[in-house]
């Protein structure tokens, strides 16, 4: 009687660009409806591999036009990231010249001209590669703040919740935490999960399970807003962070200073963080002359193309 034997074939992994196109190509030749291709996360990559992933999809994509079911990609990436590692990485990919003469009347300097010119022809790329765009329209504050909640209360409520004391007292963590330049959910997690270290470190210094406690109990689990405040201002505020733990009035002054108190907007600390306006026409700045420096970041934008 033959004993039965399995046997596994096995095929070197494909190296070069050419290697990948032949696997390609032999694999949508056996598959007879069209194969749909989703790639996300290319933006998480260095600018190097960006580029290298998106050399790689247009050379699959030509690839498959030859065929009779041309497969479609279904990418998913922020495009700013893209094309700002296509300028920094390759500048020469796309590039066009510059055109000397609007450069000069515009009096814009010549490395900047060529930045610009650089970043137009880059876009130009990414259009040729792109057939259609699907932007999706920026995720709104009470949106990632509701998504937030579902996550701590369903299916079962997280013990943070009953520890704060309740849905509103989450609602006003949440408030603090989804800050505005908070834009997409996998921010909103960081800070959430940012802060539930914090508390939990938080609760284990307030017990003294036989030992010295590091803090009095409900010393900082008392105060969950102010520890939200801190959790996002050492993550996405680092440089004013580290100014308030230097110098721990600091934060104090710049709650008063956004209710306008004169004698904060006047504090030597604050010095690095108020911007004076232009006197008016008698020759004295008006009362609300100081304000404090807004912090922005220029904000990601989620596309989906094919």
């Amino acid at each position: 009687m033959l004993k039965r034997h399995e046997i596994t074939l096995t095929t070197p992994r494909p190296e070069s660009t050419d290697d990948l196109e032949q696997v390609f190509s032999g694999l949508i030749e056996t598959i007879d409806r069209r194969l749909i291709i989703a790639i996300d996360d290319i933006d998480r990559l260095s600018a190097s591999e960006v580029l290298e992933a998106i050399t790689t999809v247009r050379s699959l994509l030509i690839t498959g036009t030859y065929h009779k079911c041309p497969p479609v990609f279904l990418i998913s990436c922020d495009e700013d990231i893209v094309r700002e590692a296509i300028v920094g990485v390759r500048p020469g990919l796309a590039h066009r010249p510059v055109q000397q003469a609007r450069a000069s009347e515009q009096q814009v300097p010549i490395k900047a001209a060529e930045r610009k010119a650089t970043e137009e022809a880059a876009q130009e790329y990414l259009n040729k590669l792109f057939t259609v765009r699907l932007v999706l329209p920026t995720h709104h504050d009470a949106d990632l703040r509701l998504y937030l909640e579902q996550l701590l209360t369903q299916p079962d409520p997280h013990q943070l919740v009953g520890r704060l004391g309740g849905i509103s007292a989450l609602r006003d963590v949440l408030e603090t935490l989804i800050h505005p330049e908070v834009r997409d959910p996998r921010h909103a997690i960081r800070l959430l999960n940012a802060f539930l270290a914090d508390y939990g470190v938080a609760i284990r210094r307030e017990q003294d399970n036989g030992a010295i406690a590091w803090i009095t109990r409900g010393e900082v689990t008392g105060h969950p807003i102010a520890l939200a405040r801190l959790t996002v201002l050492r993550h996405d505020y680092r440089a004013l962070y580290d100014a308030i733990r230097a110098e721990h009035d600091l934060l104090a002054l710049l709650d008063d200073a956004l209710l306008n108190t004169p004698s904060a907007l006047r504090d030597p600390l604050l010095e690095g963080y108020t911007l004076k306006e232009e006197e008016d026409g008698s020759g004295t700045c008006p009362a609300t002359a100081s304000v404090l420096c807004p912090v922005s970041t220029p904000q990601p934008t989620l596309e989906c193309a094919t």
